[in-house]
């Protein structure tokens, strides 16, 4: 796989489509919370509709809709000639993207800096990063290049339990139910780099780079959500990569990816 790391910007007929989906996000966002349209103030100021009360189910339902509504992989193959040439072939995506809720000021909605290949994903994998609004400084997503080159580096960590029961809407919505958290020296941290970004640009984030945001400290929620691509000819027996190619995730989903690109055609 070649290099990607960054950000890029979306095809016209790709950022046509993230458009689309984000109106349909908006008025179905309305609905949900009963707020009339001529008032809601857009997914940026959702800390506004929000509340501890409402925020578990909230996130679990727009996750739903998110799945049903099959924009992401109307996105994705309007995008799919740049990724066909990134990953030099067949290409799986992720079949249920994860919505992610950070408001201001709320550690809790931040689950820090993290590998996910120390969760179990493959070092093959990468995470597309997609918000829904421009993403000022503080509310982006922090990147260490020095990690994502140096993937198998061993970091201390800080493990511990969080209050998102293993199947629990919560942790079917993308919230983990355990932390492993990368310890950064003072030095280290000093290389974090943040990602100020347009809406219609996403950034790639290899899996076995640190990546993360401990707090969102704007005024603006950032409503986002990450999709994950691999080649499908990628093979890592040290990771989960097979089982969740091949095994229904469960609560009446399917499996994790589904094929986005075989045989140099689009299925």
């Amino acid at each position: 796989m070649n290099d990607v790391r960054g950000v890029k910007k979306f095809s016209p007929a790709a950022q046509d489509e993230l458009n689309k989906l984000k109106d349909r996000l908006e008025v179905w966002t309305c609905r949900f919370l009963g707020v009339p349209w001529e008032s809601f103030e857009g997914l940026s100021k959702l800390h506004k509709y929000l509340t501890e009360d409402n925020l578990d189910e909230f996130h679990y339902s727009i996750s739903r809709f998110v799945w049903s509504d099959g924009g992401l992989f109307d996105l994705a193959l309007r995008e799919k000639d740049t990724w066909i040439e990134l990953f030099n072939g067949d290409i799986d995506v992720q079949a249920y993207p994860h919505v992610r809720i950070s408001r201001p000021d709320c550690a809790s909605d931040n689950v820090g800096f993290h590998r996910d290949t120390d969760y179990g994903a493959s070092a093959y994998e990468v995470s597309v990063w997609i918000p829904f609004d421009d993403v000022p400084h503080g509310a982006g997503m922090w990147t260490f290049g020095t990690a994502e080159r140096e993937p198998l580096r061993n970091f201390d960590f800080l493990k511990r339990e969080t209050e998102h029961l293993r199947g629990s809407k919560k942790n079917i919505a993308g919230a983990p139910y355990r932390l492993n958290n990368v310890i950064l020296t003072d030095a280290e941290r000093a290389l974090m780099v943040h990602n100020s970004m347009r809406f219609g640009e996403y950034l790639f984030i290899p899996l076995g780079g640190i990546h993360g945001s401990e707090i969102n400290s704007s005024n603006l929620t950032r409503v986002s959500v990450d999709m994950r691509l691999v080649s499908s000819r990628a093979v890592d027996e040290t990771s989960t990569l097979h089982r969740r190619r091949t095994e229904p995730m469960g609560d009446g989903r399917g499996t994790y990816y589904r094929q986005l690109v075989g045989g140099s055609e689009t299925l």
